[in-house]
């Protein structure tokens, strides 16, 4: 987004990474930026996600019978995300998942498969960078973002200092979804 024409790519799992990877080598009309966690993340299962629509930019990742709020990341957020959904289902608040490795391969998709992915709940966006960008999806979005230049330690220490933790999500949507 900041930089005219390239692509940037944010997967979830070693199974995104190697879509991404693959996506990245036939790309030809620009740089590609694949940005990697150094945290050990879980792999999503494949049972529960067998098509993983990274080319799309952001598929469902997790669909509830009904939609109360959506939760949307990236990276090593989604699977705070995922955990997040689990805690706000034992308060009867049933969320859906979204991993979105490219924002910019998302905003290129028909209105039609954005509307479904991002469904009509109310928004949230997990994002342990800036917020720059992201109500595109979204303007009455509320964006768990940390709009500062990172701190170095540990990834649970700084998670739990920048509110990067399932306590704080599920706080924060809660709210956010009684407004």
């Amino acid at each position: 987004m900041l930089i005219p024409n390239t692509l940037v790519l944010r997967p979830a799992d070693a199974r995104e990474t190697a879509l991404c990877w693959a996506l990245a080598v036939r790309r030809s009309d620009g740089p590609t930026c694949l940005v990697l966690t150094r945290q050990g993340l879980d792999t999503l299962s494949t049972e529960e996600h067998p098509e993983l629509a990274v080319d799309m930019g952001a598929y469902l990742l997790r669909k509830p019978e009904r939609r109360d709020v959506t939760l949307v990341a990236s990276g090593s957020e989604v699977n705070l995300a995922l955990d997040s959904a689990k805690a706000l289902e034992q308060k009867g608040v049933h969320a859906a998942v979204v991993s979105m490795p490219s924002l910019e391969l998302f905003f290129d998709q028909e209105r039609e498969y954005i509307r479904e992915v991002l469904g009509e709940a109310p928004k949230v966006i997990i994002e342990a960078g800036t917020s720059f960008g992201l109500h595109k999806l979204d303007s009455c979005a509320l964006c768990i973002t940390q709009n500062r230049f990172g701190a170095s330690a540990p990834g649970g220490v700084n998670g739990k200092k920048f509110g990067f933790t399932v306590e704080n999500v599920v706080e924060r949507v809660m709210d956010h979804i009684e407004k």
